[in-house]
């Protein structure tokens, strides 16, 4: 947290697990993270023309509102591996929503899983076997559904609807058995039912 780079902010070539970048400042390219494997990571505060960039894969993680320097917001995703797996994600911040290139979150994964994306997200290139991605709920409705990431109640659009993956671990980024009820959530923490 708090860190300041000329790219990658909070970090560069890394395989992250149960790891949380907040407030982390890059002036070109990614605020949070440039190149590297993100698991069960939560994303908020972070400045950057891009959120996180050049990703091997992003399984069962949170972006919160991050945003440009100056303050309007930062493409999420940029210039994903070919090879890339996306997969349990939400997105329930800021979110960019002109129609050009710029403005988009370039998806070129090889696989894209039960994402939840506001519909205001312009995405480009989403893989064409997309699985379970999710764009029906607006920013405002997903922002009731999480509170600083986690699911707001037992009946988020997040409990319970993730994919089975074996790199989505044990434990969410707080330490919480991974599955609580049913199914696997979506995103980087795990919904308590205690």
């Amino acid at each position: 947290s708090n860190n300041v780079a000329s790219n990658g902010g909070g970090a560069s070539y890394v395989n992250c697990r149960r790891c949380r970048f907040l407030d982390n400042v890059a002036p070109r390219y990614a605020g949070a993270v440039r190149y590297g494997s993100l698991y069960n990571c939560y994303f908020a505060g972070n400045r950057g023309d891009r959120v996180t960039e050049c990703l091997y894969d992003c399984v069962n993680c949170t972006y919160g509102d991050n945003e440009k320097l100056d303050g309007s917001a930062s493409v999420i995703f940029e210039n994903m591996g070919d090879c890339a797996t996306l997969a349990n994600v939400v997105v329930c911040g800021k979110v960019r929503t002109g129609a050009s290139a710029a403005d988009q979150s370039a998806l070129n994964a090889k696989a894209l899983y039960n994402c939840i994306f506001p519909k205001e997200m312009r995405v480009k290139n989403p893989p064409e076997d997309a699985v379970g991605l999710d764009m029906t709920h607006t920013l405002e409705e997903l922002r009731a559904q999480f509170v600083d990431g986690y699911p707001a109640s037992k009946d988020s659009v997040a409990v319970d609807a993730g994919f089975a993956l074996a790199e989505a671990g044990d434990a969410d980024v707080l330490g919480a058995a991974r599955v609580q009820n049913a199914a696997l959530d979506v995103g980087a923490f795990e919904y308590s039912w205690l």
